[in-house]
């Protein structure tokens, strides 16, 4: 009764500092509240040896809960927050660097990961998923104050032993831990290839677009199987998203740092790096292009990226055409060319094979709709039909549209670089307007030409009898229209083409 009272209490105060936020003498006193009982909270849950067993995963869960409520609503006050949860001396933190004390706060967070992780396969203990779950995401929670400086690669150690010993298909513990990782591969650095390898994973899984391909098993990660598969590519989707998401910031920071009169000799760096980061999400998304997954969200997800892929990849393409106005090297010294092949030779192609492929499919399943409305002798509403359209048209012109503004892009680009940027790659089809016949209105069209030439043989016969039977009298009329149709093909017989003009005042003096 206590644990939920405190999560309704937090519930409310939450959306009331949404409002106010941490200002005046009623934050003071609120905050302290706040410390004292996520401190308690934190001391049952991650601490004690003698817990109360049936009070514990409500008791994680308003942790955090409340973690989340003091860091979001009092982020100038995060030293005391975290100092609350530890008896250690804090030594030399400050709120700007955290990890003095932040380190030993995440150590028994992870030393409760790793015994309910031991304990997960227990048949007793109906609750270790949700348990280990949620104290996933306050390792995760606490992992996002982390900096750069000591206790950084102790804390990644951590992380990576933990997920190498995760053999699970329980996706109540998976989302989690999957997002921790994609995590601290943002933040670290520490896995780069991540993205190809899960790409890799779900390609074998779910099969590739063209069904005689087999492609090969890929066992990287064993938590990766055909039960989770639905689970890992939305989160893989939102990794990509968040990676393309850093991408537009450099960029933005590269163009401002281009429009300044002074050179940065941190820009060349900056945009060899930012080159080799796209070109590994270049790597993964060709994977996800080949693979055969179901109409609907999963795919949806994967087209959304694409567009995104090819903005960003259009946008830093833009960026090194102003650049080169100052200096033409340098985009041979980011080795932005590498990357537009790579683009044009592993991506595009396929991308295009998937628009095939995807049409394919919606009129398979359109006909196989039809038949099964035929056979229970239903109609189609106009605009359910109508929604449907708009919905699964949405992001392939504006992908085609993309693709394309990247292709006039980088044509430009090569052009004042003197090198060809779309090698590897075939001319844009358009298909911006493409006009489909069903079999019934193919089948009518042929109906038609079939009456049509019927009429046509009809009016040759009868010409055909007219001109037999020419009248007489006619005769004279027929040789003088022949006589001076030949007249006018023969250009000796034909007028000048300008007429003498009589002068006017030489008709009035006569007049």
């Amino acid at each position: 009764y206590l644990v939920a009272t405190i999560s309704s209490k937090l519930i409310q105060i939450s959306s009331s500092l949404s409002t106010t936020g941490d200002e005046g003498p009623q934050s003071d006193n609120l905050f302290r509240y706040l410390t004292s009982i996520t401190s308690t909270l934190f001391h049952h849950s991650m601490v004690s040896q003698e817990q109360i067993h049936s009070v514990i995963l409500p008791t994680t869960t308003c942790l955090l809960q409340a973690l989340e409520l003091l860091l979001t609503q009092f982020p100038r006050r995060k030293l005391y927050i975290l100092d609350s949860l530890t008896d250690t001396n804090p030594g030399t933190a400050t709120e700007e660097h955290l990890n003095p004390v932040l380190v030993p706060v995440m150590k028994k967070v992870m030393k409760k990961l790793a015994a309910y992780t031991d304990r997960l396969e227990e048949a007793d203990e109906l609750e270790i998923p949700s348990k280990l779950a949620t104290t996933v995401s306050i390792f995760a929670l606490l992992f996002k104050e982390l900096d750069d400086s000591e206790g950084m690669e102790q804390v990644k150690e951590w992380i990576k032993k933990y997920m190498d010993q995760l053999e699970t298909d329980n996706c109540t513990v998976l989302k989690p831990s999957v997002t921790l990782l994609l995590q601290t591969v943002m933040k670290m650095k520490s896995h780069p290839t991540i993205g190809l390898e899960l790409a890799k994973g779900l390609h074998s899984l779910t099969g590739d677009l063209d069904t005689s391909v087999e492609v090969e098993a890929a066992s990287k990660h064993v938590w990766l199987t055909d039960t989770t598969k639905d689970i890992i590519l939305p989160l893989l989707l939102e990794h990509l998203e968040g990676v393309f998401d850093s991408c537009d910031l450099a960029i933005s920071w590269l163009k401002a740092l281009s429009s300044t009169s002074t050179i940065n000799p941190t820009m060349a760096t900056s945009e060899s790096s930012l080159c080799m980061l796209l070109a590994r999400q270049v790597n993964a998304a060709s994977e996800l292009v080949k693979t055969a997954f179901p109409l609907g969200q999963s795919m949806d997800g994967v087209l959304k990226l694409l567009v995104r892929l090819y903005t960003v990849a259009g946008s830093l393409t833009k960026h090194f055409t102003l650049r080169t106005r100052q200096n033409k090297a340098v985009v041979g010294q980011a080795k932005f060319e590498k990357l537009a092949i790579l683009i044009n030779s592993q991506l595009t192609k396929h991308v295009y094979n998937l628009i095939t492929w995807l049409e394919n499919m919606q009129k398979e399943r359109d006909l196989q709709a039809a038949a099964a409305r035929a056979a229970k002798h239903k109609t189609v509403d106009p605009t359910v039909a109508r929604a449907k359209v708009l919905r699964e048209s949405r992001y392939i012109p504006n992908l085609i549209l993309k693709i394309e503004t990247l292709e006039k892009d980088l044509i430009k680009l090569g052009k004042r670089i003197g090198q060809n940027l779309c090698e590897g790659n075939k001319v844009s089809i358009s298909r911006d307007f493409r006009i489909k016949f069903s079999e019934e209105l193919m089948e009518k069209l042929r109906e038609d030409e079939d009456e049509e030439s019927d009429n046509d043989s009809d009016d040759s016969a009868d010409d055909s009898r007219i001109q037999d039977t020419p009248s007489n009298s006619n005769s004279t009329a027929v040789e003088d229209l022949t006589n001076a149709s030949l007249n006018q093909e023969d250009p000796s017989q034909q007028p000048p083409s300008k007429k003498s003009k009589p002068n006017k005042l030489g008709r009035k003096k006569e007049n």
